[in-house]
């Protein structure tokens, strides 16, 4: 497999339900990974029987016993179930040969993630053999595609926000992911379903165009 540029595969995968074996989430970006790891869980996973079929584990605390009778796991009354391994680059190296092992073959009805922390590495022995994504932080000028995108999927109900607002709050909020989401929420509260404009962002916000929050 090889790697792709950032997470439009994955949300592709969440539209349609096809998801990859395995999927590697790496970079510095650790707001926006985790973001796009609970979205493919809770597209993958139905929330019934969610605590048979979802196995969240951390690399430093699984054997290569233990990972290989989880990943060998069948789904219990689904079609699939999710292992997620968070700080996969801390697995000792009896369970990352189980791992890599896995990988060669892996099964079509688990769904692995693999995730690492902020300032580690790509490792290529995994970016090799799953869908490797890596989630570097959004520059200004990727900003407002995500303010943009935030809006219309997370907040939903057909919301909108016009450029001129999303430079505004980009402006007045600065690049911090979690605190632009923050007041999204509070902004599609406030528009209750209308084009999120400027004015609502200086109603909500508290700043008129040339300010900052500070």
């Amino acid at each position: 497999m090889s790697p792709i540029a950032d997470a439009k595969g994955l949300r592709g995968a969440v539209k349609s339900g096809k998801f990859a074996p395995a999927y590697y989430l790496y970079g510095d970006d650790d707001y926006v990974k985790a973001e796009e790891l609970k979205r493919a869980i809770d597209a993958a996973i139905d929330p019934a029987t969610r605590d048979f079929n979802l196995e969240n584990l951390r690399g430093g605390d699984v054997d290569a016993t233990a990972l290989g009778s989880i990943l060998a796991t069948p789904p219990m009354m689904a079609e699939r179930r999710a292992v997620v391994i968070r700080d996969v680059s801390a697995l000792k190296k009896d369970a990352r040969t189980a791992l890599e092992a896995y990988l060669e073959r892996p099964s079509p009805d688990v769904l692995v993630m693999l995730v690492s922390p902020s300032g580690v590495k790509a490792e290529k022995g995994l970016v090799a053999k799953t869908e490797a994504i890596e989630f570097a932080p959004l520059s200004g000028a990727r900003i407002p595609k995500w303010i943009n995108y935030y809006v219309e999927h997370d907040i939903g109900g057909g919301a909108a926000i016009t450029e001129g607002a999303a430079k505004l709050l980009q402006e007045s909020v600065g690049t911090d992911l979690s605190q632009l989401k923050t007041e999204l929420d509070k902004l599609g509260d406030y528009a209750a379903g209308a084009t999120i404009n400027e004015a609502m962002v200086s109603a909500v916000v508290g700043v008129r165009p040339g300010e900052t929050l500070g």
